[in-house]
């Protein structure tokens, strides 16, 4: 009965520390798509604001059916705050938000710096200046999303390798 006890302790560490692996894996993967996301909302947004015509909050609600990850969170809190009866300014709410949704979002201080900048300009300036700067935000998003690229395959297998020998390591100091 109790090594039965013990085979069912060590199965349970190693599970967790391998659970724990993967999840912060996962965190180089996540990283990678929601910078793809953020590319693909300034591509919603360069598209629809100089050749439609449509205007920011609209951009922000329609952008939402074609992002997958946790920026589609950040983006639809955006849009509430700005349909409510007396609104912010789109760079205020944009800033407060980041902060709201910093721990959700698997990306680094820079890759929020460049989120942040997003909503500095957003709505505020005129069609040939938001190009210009979602051209300059998109070469940053591109060389970041190389980062986290080289990251996720340098760290990846590092980490999850790492979850499941912290749990050997365990058993073998419980033993």
């Amino acid at each position: 009965m109790f090594v039965f006890v013990k085979v069912i302790g060590i199965a349970m560490i190693l599970t967790g520390c391998t659970m724990i692996g993967i999840t912060v894996s996962g965190s180089f993967v996540r990283r990678i798509r929601e910078l793809q996301d953020i590319k693909s909302f300034l591509a919603i947004c360069e598209t629809s604001m100089n050749d439609i015509g449509m205007h920011t909050p609209e951009i922000l609600r329609q952008s939402q059916a074609y992002l997958k990850t946790e920026v589609k969170a950040f983006l639809k809190s955006v849009s509430n705050r700005l349909q409510s009866e007396y609104p912010d300014s789109l760079a205020k709410i944009w800033k407060e938000e980041i902060e709201v949704h910093r721990h959700k979002l698997s990306l680094t201080e820079q890759d929020l710096r460049v989120l942040a900048d997003i909503g500095s300009f957003l709505g505020t300036t005129g069609p040939e200046s938001q190009r210009k700067l979602i051209l300059r935000i998109t070469g940053l998003l591109d060389k970041h999303m190389e980062d986290a690229e080289a990251l996720r395959s340098k760290n990846q297998k590092i980490m999850l390798n790492m979850g499941v020998l912290g749990g050997l390591v365990l058993v073998l100091i419980l033993l």
